[in-house]
């Protein structure tokens, strides 16, 4: 351990930042939302990010930069994201920032345990069955489906979140697949590139960009952390830490983000859940814990 790096003897505090970082990104992505467009925010969140991952390339020492194999994969990712992106910018127009935090990291694992499973034609034991019953019934307290109309329910922004999920486990899906070909860091740059090159072309005219030189100092003060901040380096720390403690040790402190998204929610934004918002949250992280449970 004495020749270990300083990020390897602080791993933990890393990751632990990692996901306060990510959990106060909901409220500060719903300030956002207050400026400007999902469409144009959607623009700017791939952009920046993209330059906010260059550095890190030399901070990982990746040496690998192309491969013939990730072409497909990359275009399906592009395309998820993009949707990834407009559901989670819709949301937060209409939503709350602590509900989408508990919603797309509670039920994304659910949403490509399911995916991944009927796509290999994996047979599923009857505790993930019950994990899949209990991350439902989550869900479905998490957006209080019992208190709103069929209306109410598929025009209120929470319904956004759900997609925007599903989406997620498309991105993860296909950037799976590349990741036996091409460093995932790697690809995701080719990933944020495409996106906002896309996005620019189909979506964006040159006067919502220079809207943006009007907003004041709050604008830029979260759009700067949403991306430098949350993707440049809380993501960077994630991969790194990833590499050195396995994926599994790693994902196991996404529960940290759905607890900080509310709570940074309430402090930023005053948004106060309701109690069915805490139980339902608590079930899709439960369900989370017991899907990725080995079970002897």
């Amino acid at each position: 351990m004495q020749n270990s790096s300083h990020f390897e003897r602080h791993i933990y505090l890393y990751l632990i930042i990692s996901m306060i970082v990510w959990g106060i990104s909901w409220p500060s992505s719903k300030i956002l939302t207050e400026y400007s467009d999902p469409y144009t925010l959607m623009f700017l969140k791939f952009f920046v990010s993209l330059f906010a991952l260059v550095p890190m390339i030399y901070f990982l020492k990746i040496k690998e930069f192309i491969s013939v194999h990730i072409i497909k994969p990359l275009i399906f990712a592009t395309l998820f994201i993009i949707l990834y992106n407009l559901f989670f910018f819709y949301g937060l127009q209409n939503g709350f920032a602590g509900i989408g935090g508990i919603i797309v990291t509670g039920s994304n694992p659910i949403f490509t345990f399911l995916i991944v499973s009927l796509i290999d034609n994996i047979q599923i034991d009857k505790y993930k069955k019950i994990a899949l019953v209990l991350g439902f019934i989550g869900t479905a307290l998490t957006l209080n489906i019992t208190s709103f109309s069929t209306h109410e329910i598929f025009n209120s922004g929470n319904i956004m979140f759900l997609l925007a999920s599903l989406s997620w486990s498309l991105v993860t899906i296909f950037s799976t697949q590349a990741k036996q070909y091409l460093n995932s860091f790697i690809f995701t740059l080719y990933l944020y590139f495409l996106s906002s090159l896309i996005t620019y072309i189909f979506f964006i005219d040159n006067d919502s960009l220079l809207a943006l030189f009007s907003f004041d100092y709050i604008f830029w003060i979260n759009l700067l952390f949403v991306t430098i901040i949350t993707t440049g380096l809380a993501t960077t720390f994630y991969f790194k830490a990833s590499n050195i403690l396995g994926a599994g040790n790693t994902s196991s402190f996404m529960f940290l983000v759905p607890v900080v998204a509310v709570v940074s929610s309430l402090i930023i934004l005053e948004e106060t859940p309701t109690l069915n918002v805490y139980f339902g949250g608590v079930l899709l992280i439960f369900s989370v814990w017991l899907i990725n449970k080995k079970i002897n």
